[in-house]
């Protein structure tokens, strides 16, 4: 069975982009054009980890995230952020609200993305190490 992710994301070119990357590398995924769409997805797709953009329309991702851990029915999906706001503040936040990693777009292509979302999919089931503070960007 394929893993699941849901992506929350509002630009079609990146959204577009990143399914095709995920999709031939075995994954089953799901999009969501902003966060109020994410969380009506999650009533019918049970994801097993959760790509989401910040800035976006209706409701931002630090909003979708608050809520996702918040809910005990989601609160332990793995959520991965995927920025182009490096803000110390922002990243603050971010981790704050229970990310378990920011990574910016622009610095990292599909490939490095997928990687990313395999050792957070590894370190949530207990079978890797976390990546250290110093591979994570946002």
């Amino acid at each position: 069975m394929a893993t699941k992710i849901l992506l929350v994301e509002d630009d079609a070119l990146i959204y577009r982009m990143y399914q095709k990357a995920f999709e031939l590398d075995g994954f089953e995924i799901e999009v969501a054009e902003d966060g109020q769409k994410g969380l009506d997805k999650l009533a019918t797709f049970h994801p097993d980890i959760i790509l989401l953009d910040i800035m976006m329309p209706n409701m931002n991702g630090v909003e979708m995230l608050a809520y996702l851990k918040e809910n005990p029915a989601t609160k332990d999906i793995p959520t991965v952020v995927l920025t182009n706001i490096s803000d110390l503040r922002t990243n603050h936040e971010i981790y704050e609200k229970g990310a378990n990693l920011a990574l910016i777009k622009s610095e990292n292509d599909p490939d490095q993305v997928i990687a990313w979302v395999k050792s957070v999919l590894e370190k949530a089931s207990g079978n890797a190490p976390a990546p250290s503070a110093g591979q994570t960007a946002a």
